[in-house]
């Protein structure tokens, strides 16, 4: 494990160079031994601080710590909505109350919070809990409909058990938006159209060539580094990396500037009419096909699924069947 001062030192040369916003995350970044001293030593730089914590470890003191030394954020993961599901998924039924704990003594400070739940085949039927959980403590809550194949597969041996079947990730999404419009039917519906009509009108003879480089912020303005140090253009990345303890940070950068720039992605996605609404990405495309340049099935699977759904929902709601 790295110390406080040789994180800091990368930190400061990152810093040194424009980095503003980082993000703490794990694992648990909470369990450092050195947590606090990173913290503040980040926050001396003027880099605003967001943290991901799974919330079992805020405590009176950890409480006061973040009170003391505001966020931008702390986004908090939820692994479900009760004791069942967390002894189920996390073999720690007690972890819900410390979570619910956390969150208690955070929210009595005013330390921002959001919550973030991912759902998988152990925990989809605690989607409407969550958002319930969510909906009471009053906190906006983030729930991805896309699980990537997972990096890390050693003791795994089917590695995709845990991810949803295409339509029920379909009907995850679907699920996520009509919650986010609960408050107006009206609001739902227009956005259902503008979904539908963006996806009829799309044009793929108005498409200019396409360029090379990724089609998201990483690698071109944005960037991760593991605890082991290896820097990637994101954390759904493995490939390329350099060293941050080895090489000085502006050098390491420019590598992945490089690296990032001569990548090309799948055609066939640049061209689909599903890219508004699918966002497909290098990560998606190299974790699902372990190339850049293929098809995401997966994915592709998931887009048409929720295509089929927006229109019968829609059908539904404008003849009025219930």
């Amino acid at each position: 494990m790295r110390t406080a001062d040789e994180w800091l030192k990368v930190a400061k040369e990152a810093a040194d160079m424009g980095c503003l916003f980082l993000l703490l995350t794990g694992g648990e970044p909470l369990l450092h031994p050195e947590f606090k001293q990173i913290y503040r030593g980040l926050q001396e730089l003027g880099i605003y601080l967001t943290v991901n914590t799974n919330g079992t470890l805020i405590d009176e003191e950890m409480a006061d710590f973040f009170a003391s030394n505001l966020p931008r954020r702390l986004n908090i993961t939820l692994y479900g909505a009760g004791r069942e599901t967390y002894q189920r998924l996390c073999q720690n039924g007690a972890a819900y109350d410390q979570v619910m704990n956390g969150i208690r003594l955070l929210k009595e400070r005013n330390v921002p919070i959001k919550l973030n739940a991912t759902l998988t085949q152990f925990s989809i039927g605690d989607f409407q809990a969550i958002m319930d959980v969510a909906d009471g403590l009053e906190l906006p809550i983030e729930i991805p409909y896309y699980l990537f194949p997972q990096a890390r597969k050693a003791n795994q041996a089917e590695p995709l058990e845990y991810r949803l079947m295409p339509e029920e990730a379909a009907r995850l999404r679907l699920d996520i938006v009509k919650h986010g419009f609960r408050g107006s039917q009206e609001e739902y519906i227009r956005d259902l159209k503008e979904t539908v009509t963006s996806i009829d009108s799309f044009e793929e003879q108005n498409l200019p060539e396409q360029p090379k480089g990724f089609w998201c912020a990483s690698g071109r303005s944005s960037f991760w580094v593991n605890w082991k140090g290896q820097m990637t253009n994101c954390g759904m990345l493995e490939i390329p990396y350099v060293d941050v303890f080895e090489l000085p940070f502006k050098e390491n950068w420019e590598c992945l500037l490089a690296e990032t720039g001569s990548v090309r992605l799948s055609e066939v996605c640049y061209r689909c009419k599903y890219r508004i609404i699918c966002s497909p990405c290098a990560a998606s495309m190299l974790s699902e096909t372990g190339s850049f340049g293929d098809v995401p099935v997966y994915k592709c699977e998931v887009m048409h699924a929720y295509d089929a759904l927006l229109r019968e929902e829609l059908r539904r709601l404008e003849t009025g069947e219930a």
